[in-house]
């Protein structure tokens, strides 16, 4: 299974997604309560060297969760949709304690952290909607032997 596709369906998994009637990658909505994952690229934090040569290398993938929520003019909406976006991070920081986060990297990887952090209001609309967004960095360690 891809990378990608472990992270969706590990994202699934969050008690709170059922709110959301759709979830995309690299595509978001305009209906309220939609959202979109978006992958910002591998980061290669370390990299060892046995004296065997074989390699074992600290990743990181880093994405954007990004989602839709309804609100009314006069705020309506606002602290549901907060406190959605802090469940979130709070199931992400325990996912990660408890060794169940999503498996990245395939054969020879070795569980790593994940982390949700600036969760935050980036834009309110005027057709009634708000858009929050969440930082999710998963880090792993890969081995690669010779």
């Amino acid at each position: 299974m891809a990378m990608l596709e472990r992270v969706r369906e590990w994202l699934e998994t969050y008690p709170g997604m059922a709110r959301l009637s759709g979830f995309e990658v690299d595509e978001l909505g305009t209906a309220a309560d939609c959202g979109g994952l978006f992958p910002q690229g591998l980061t290669e934090v370390e990299r060892r060297e046995d004296i065997l040569g074989n390699v074992e290398v600290l990743n990181e993938y880093r994405f954007s969760l990004r989602c839709v929520f309804g609100r009314t003019p006069d705020g309506g909406g606002a602290e549901a949709n907060a406190q959605w976006v802090l469940a979130f991070q709070d199931w992400v920081q325990e996912q990660s304690a408890r060794g169940t986060a999503a498996q990245l990297g395939g054969e020879g990887t070795q569980q790593g952290t994940a982390r949700a952090e600036k969760g935050a209001l980036s834009q309110n609309s005027e057709d009634g909607t708000a858009t929050y967004e969440v930082a999710l960095t998963i880090k792993f360690k890969k081995r690669y032997e010779v």
